[in-house]
């Protein structure tokens, strides 16, 4: 793909202006703020609770899946490689995209979605800069930012955005403004996917129940999340069964799903 200079595109998000590259950071033309730029990866925010967790547990397990692992037995680290795997072969299998530009919310270390580097233009967004690192390092284009400020990246720019396993950080009342941006900035007739754990059949049997995250607000159903997001059309729902390799789709959204997680495709007005 046609190489261009990525950060050139990314606007100021507080004013929407564009962007110029200086040597200390990039700067907003219009409300003249400087944003700093590490190991070129733009900083448009501070860091929050969660941003060291994740940079310890990177420098600590690298590009494993272990840097989403609170516990340290055997079983889970067994367990979430196992769990790792499957999802990622459900992502090659469901976003089969080429020459899109991409948004990936919550990117981590580019592991789950590095398969679509080569052929697309992704941006990852995270508030690891660790993370942020590897991820870049892959071929990413990485940004830092959490999701309490509008994001950096101009109206109707993405063809697909992905934002998995990122909602249940966040209460409902906070998850409104969120969606309205990621409704800003992709483009009319554009994909979003949202992927959550959901309350299903799997995670209620006891030996493949999870010990709750304390980071986590809530696990929600997707009836509860989905009337959120203003001014999209649901396309389909994916249900997916870890620890067993399954997807089950279906059209409409449900109270209790028998998978462990779900991914609900919705397409822009």
């Amino acid at each position: 793909m046609e190489k261009t200079d990525w950060q050139q595109q990314l606007v100021c998000p507080e004013c929407k202006a564009g962007l110029e590259k200086q040597e200390e950071g990039v700067f907003c033309l219009s409300c003249k703020q400087l944003y700093p730029v590490t190991n070129n990866i733009p900083v448009f925010s501070e860091s929050v609770g969660l941003s060291s967790f994740f940079d310890q547990n990177t420098k600590k397990h690298g590009n494993s899946p272990l840097v989403y692992v609170n516990a340290a037995s055997p079983f889970a680290k067994i367990a979430s490689t196992h769990n790792f795997r499957l999802r990622k072969k459900a992502f090659e299998k469901i976003f089969n995209f080429t020459d899109k530009t991409i948004l990936d919310i919550g990117c981590g270390t580019g592991n789950a979605t590095d398969f679509l580097f080569g052929e697309n233009h992704v941006y990852g967004l995270d508030i690891s800069m660790e993370m942020l690192k590897l991820a870049s390092s892959k071929g990413c284009r990485a940004v830092f930012s959490s999701l309490s400020r509008p994001l950096p990246f101009c109206d109707n720019y993405f063809d697909v955005i992905f934002c998995l396993g990122v909602i249940p950080y966040f209460s409902k009342e906070q998850l409104v403004p969120i969606f309205e941006e990621l409704n800003r900035v992709v483009k009319k007739h554009g994909s979003v996917f949202l992927g959550s754990p959901s309350q299903g059949l799997i995670r209620r049997i006891p030996f493949l129940r999870k010990r709750k995250n304390k980071k986590i607000r809530s696990i929600y159903n997707q009836t509860e999340i989905l009337p959120l997001f203003k001014g999209v059309a649901l396309e389909k729902i994916y249900d997916l069964f870890f620890p067993f390799p399954f997807i089950r789709e279906h059209k409409e959204p449900v109270d209790f799903s028998l998978g462990s997680n779900w991914i609900a495709e919705l397409r822009k007005k």
